[in-house]
């Protein structure tokens, strides 16, 4: 046999063999990313027309599938000191009539929490500084015409990944809060670095677990909770509580649900 005239065709088959090998890995790569869910998660201050992509998270599986659309309870801002207890999930509701009072937790971030939140994040935010750690605020205060849309793409988006309207308006809760029920919509809440899984791996969140409840803040939606908040695990997103609060929840590993006693 005569090598010489085989080493052209062995070329030729591994050469096919390698574009193939590309292909699939292009088409794999596109199917996982077309595949991810939109999350709520957006500031007020910029009312962007598309979506960020850098505000898209991986959490493809739902571990808790409502039946259907709860009928939310109106709660509204209490005037005395529980103001920063009030509850917002797929069961409670803002009153839509009330007006936050803002104020911009970093100059020039064009992001806003409730004043009193964004008081307690700025010395938070002072305190990681002094850590050489930056809390980088990626979402604050998000107004109700900006959770509707919000909450509305979520739905396109499960409805293109072959649900019926009635099933995606309902799975469409676990990642994006109906209008009015989200903490975002009472400037009670921040989001940290960046909104995606791979938070959790960063000297920030390490930072958060750590010192948060000092100043008030608990991580608000965790994975060994989520059949108690009907929410995703979003290591991003903080939520105000005030210090006793805050420091009790976290003794005693509970999340707000819990802490109140309104469990559904």
């Amino acid at each position: 046999m005569n090598i010489k005239k085989l080493l052209p065709l062995a070329m030729i088959i591994i050469i096919a063999m390698l574009v193939a090998f590309f292909v699939s890995y292009k088409i794999t790569v596109a199917v996982r990313t077309s595949s991810q869910p939109v999350t709520e998660e957006t500031t007020a201050a910029v009312e962007e027309t598309t979506v960020n992509t850098e505000e898209t998270t991986a959490s493809g599986n739902i571990a808790v599938e409502l039946t259907e659309i709860p009928t939310p309870k109106k709660v509204t801002m209490p005037a005395d000191e529980s103001w920063c207890l009030v509850l917002l999930n797929a069961y409670y509701k803002m009153d839509s009539s009330y007006e936050p009072q803002l104020t911009e937790v970093v100059e020039g971030t064009g992001i806003y929490l409730d004043s009193r939140v964004a008081e307690k994040f700025i010395q938070m935010y002072n305190a990681a500084l002094s850590d050489s750690v930056t809390l980088t605020p990626a979402s604050g205060y998000v107004s109700l015409d900006r959770q509707t849309r919000n909450y509305d793409k979520q739905v396109e988006s499960l409805i293109a990944s072959g649900l019926s309207e009635e099933q995606s308006k309902v799975q469409a809760i676990f990642y994006v809060l109906p209008e009015g029920c989200s903490e975002h919509n009472y400037g009670l809440a921040i989001d940290i670095g960046w909104i995606a899984d791979s938070f959790a791996d960063s000297p920030a969140y390490s930072w958060l677990k750590k010192h948060a409840a000092e100043y008030g803040f608990i991580e608000r939606y965790t994975a060994d909770k989520e059949g108690i908040t009907h929410y995703q695990a979003s290591p991003w997103h903080w939520r105000y509580v005030g210090v006793d609060a805050a420091k009790a929840m976290k003794a005693d590993n509970l999340c707000l649900e819990e802490y109140l006693g309104k469990l559904n």
